[in-house]
């Protein structure tokens, strides 16, 4: 039996650009648009692993996510740089996800040992709790929401892989791993930030 716990990044943005505003139709810009996002989604886990017959070892990891991943949007005056109304949405994360494995090893006549092994996660939910804040040009207030909570939906994933060494020297290896984002979504009508 083996077990370990941890704690690790599992998602992060940060990005800052800046883009024209135009009158609809127009080639005049009245303003710019700035956009900046930063935050991320951490992982505490707890793995526990179990050996049969001394060949297959069987596991399962749970983990807890976890975190918060801010959205800033700014019109600016184009002119001056002066901010005319900017917005906020902060997205607060957190669920419960479960992965688990099993590993096939054993010896391949006197010079090779093998390792085969897989891995499979189902798609999990995670809440999402949305705040939204919109502050006028004297950075008064003008909207401040606790929007309806939603989900953030991680896809079903799995992999598998195999590890082949020769005289204890020389090892090659080859993975592969699927998830199926066309489940990657989300719901809950103002939960506006993507994963």
């Amino acid at each position: 039996w083996g077990s370990s716990i941890g704690l690790l990044p599992y998602s992060t943005q940060n990005y800052e650009f800046e883009a024209p505003y135009y009158v609809a139709g127009t080639t005049t810009q009245i303003a710019i648009n700035y956009f900046q996002g930063h935050g991320s989604v951490n992982r505490a886990y707890w793995a526990n692993s179990y050996e049969f017959f001394n060949h297959l070892s069987i596991g399962v990891d749970a983990s807890y996510i976890f975190g918060q991943l801010n959205q800033n949007n700014i019109i600016q005056n184009v002119s001056n740089g002066a901010t005319l109304v900017s917005s906020t949405n902060n997205v607060n994360l957190q669920n419960l996800y479960l992965t688990y494995g099993m590993q096939l090893y054993g010896r391949i006549g006197k010079s090779w040992n093998y390792s085969i092994g897989g891995t499979y996660s189902a798609k999990a939910a995670l809440l999402a709790a949305n705040t939204q804040l919109v502050l006028n040009d004297d950075s008064v207030a003008i909207q401040n929401n606790q929007n309806q909570d939603g989900y953030m939906y991680l896809p079903e994933a799995w992999g598998v892989g195999i590890a082949l060494t020769a005289k204890q020297k020389y090892t090659f290896v080859a993975d592969y791993r699927y998830q199926n984002r066309s489940e990657e979504r989300r719901v809950g009508k103002e939960c506006r930030s993507r994963w």
